[in-house]
């Protein structure tokens, strides 16, 4: 392989590789998802990783352990939640 292609195929990876926030994000989705069907103490980090379709090691890449995520979710669900009860609040009031 030429030094161009090999440059050219490593922006191509790049660019496919998400940036860190957006894989946050969907790691805090999947584990949403799980965390409201399957309950806190039954979720395992093997679970989230399963379903992402990843490792363990990529999950601890982001969070601590299975509290750090959990904490993440809960706050990112009550901040979802506030901003649809503001929401609802200017509707009401308009």
């Amino acid at each position: 392989m030429s030094p161009t292609q090999q440059n050219l195929d490593d922006k191509t990876e790049e660019r496919s590789r998400p940036e860190p926030h957006d894989r946050r994000q969907t790691i805090l989705d999947v584990a949403q998802e799980i965390f409201l069907e399957d309950g806190y103490s039954t979720t395992s980090m093997s679970t989230i990783a399963r379903s992402l379709g990843g490792s363990k090691a990529t999950l601890y890449n982001y969070f601590d352990c299975k509290e750090a995520l959990f904490e993440a979710f809960v706050h990112r669900y009550c901040a979802e939640q506030q901003q649809a009860i503001a929401a609802l609040r200017l509707q009401t009031h308009s």
